[in-house]
């Protein structure tokens, strides 16, 4: 899963700022939705593109399924965690748990059982901002769902400073038709102080559930880069629980509400707010896509000519980093890249420090274009 693929996803995932998207599922981003960035996009190919990126994704995080000997390692690993009072191993256990969907003897062992695990783990922790946000995610439904309503009303309540969560609570009031809610969300999005969809947090977690475990589960037979548990699966998995959760249930809802299109006169407020928002995103977000996203709402949605000249360079400058630190991570050492993902910075931050320590300018050459971003 490249960055440059995650940025495609968030590209066709706004380029249809009034088309609804529905899914069912976490589509996570995939290599096949390059030609969307390269050849624009339509409401179909959109959709299509989607979908292929879902398949892919499922494909992907099935692999452990298809090799039988690092189904059966992982499947000692979520054994191992969920054996732990610790409730962010359990979380962790929880994560991995999903690849063993289709495993019929796990589904019969509270042991595997992700929601199990995850309710496991907010017992011991019934205010810890990460596992609330697991669950949630976890308990997503494409339709009005109880649980899914009191997850994110859980979340909202423990950290109602992190916009991102309002964002899933203005998902919640647009599937209910409650306009009155969506504004109250929207309101308190502009109004929070960071934005965080705790990937970077996640990733840090099962990082340390892998030291966890890793003592007591042999890997002497496996090569360095077939660890059941790696730094690269790791993010991905993580990405999947935040930033790809947020397209469709954070993301869309908002682009939705945040339309220039269907805003009128009257929507002064709604606007402001959305820039806020927008701002909150590009400047305090633990996600270097969250900043993206930010970045394009605002040139969506402002008039000002200095301001979008200024919302341009500092969307060029980040595109930089995304293509630079994608070469810094084949020169910077795996332990190293390790290390990074352990500390648990933002990404931004993670992805700086790559560039330099790679030997990189952490500003674009002045000659350089980016690969994808050209066309819009």
């Amino acid at each position: 899963m490249s960055r440059w693929s995650l940025i495609a996803l968030l590209f066709a995932a706004t380029s249809g700022w009034s088309q609804q998207t529905p899914t069912t599922r976490i589509a996570a981003p995939a290599e096949v939705l390059a030609p969307v960035i390269a050849h624009g996009s339509s409401a179909n190919n959109t959709q299509e593109s989607a979908n292929a990126a879902a398949a892919s994704i499922d494909d992907d995080l099935s692999q452990y399924q298809s090799d039988e000997s690092q189904h059966a390692l992982l499947k000692q690993w979520v054994q191992s965690l969920a054996r732990s009072n610790d409730a962010r191993m359990l979380m962790a256990a929880a994560l991995y748990a999903v690849l063993l969907r289709e495993d019929k003897e796990a589904e019969l062992s509270a042991a595997f059982n992700p929601e199990i695990l995850v309710a496991r783990a907010k017992k011991i922790e019934p205010r810890d901002p990460q596992i609330l946000w697991v669950g949630a995610i976890q308990a997503y439904a494409p339709d009005p769902s109880t649980a899914y309503a009191q997850a994110i009303q859980s979340l909202t309540k423990i950290v109602p400073e992190n916009g991102a969560t309002w964002l899933l609570e203005l998902d919640g009031a647009n599937k209910t038709g409650d306009t009155i809610a969506a504004h109250v969300a929207i309101e308190h999005a502009a109004k929070a102080k960071y934005f965080d969809d705790y990937a970077t947090a996640i990733i840090a977690t099962l990082l340390q559930a892998d030291a966890h475990v890793a003592h007591q589960v042999s890997q002497a037979s496996q090569p360095s880069n077939q660890r059941a548990i790696n730094a690269q699966k790791t993010r991905d998995m993580a990405m999947s629980f935040g930033v790809v959760a947020l397209m469709d249930r954070g993301y869309r809802p908002l682009l939705d509400s945040c339309d220039p299109k269907l805003m009128r006169d009257s929507d002064a407020q709604l606007r402001l707010n959305c820039v806020a928002i927008g701002r909150l995103m590009s400047t305090h977000s633990t996600s270097a896509m969250a900043s993206m996203m930010g970045l394009r709402l605002q040139q969506r949605l402002i008039d000002d000519a200095t301001g979008i000249a200024e919302i341009e360079r500092e969307r060029h400058r980040l595109e930089w980093l995304f293509d630079a630190s994608g070469k810094a991570d084949e020169i910077v050492s795996r332990e190293r890249l390790y290390q990074l993902l352990l500390a648990g910075d933002s990404e931004v931050s993670r992805m700086r420090t790559l560039i330099s320590e790679a030997g990189m300018p952490l500003e674009p050459p002045a000659e350089w274009e980016s690969p994808h971003f050209h066309s819009y």
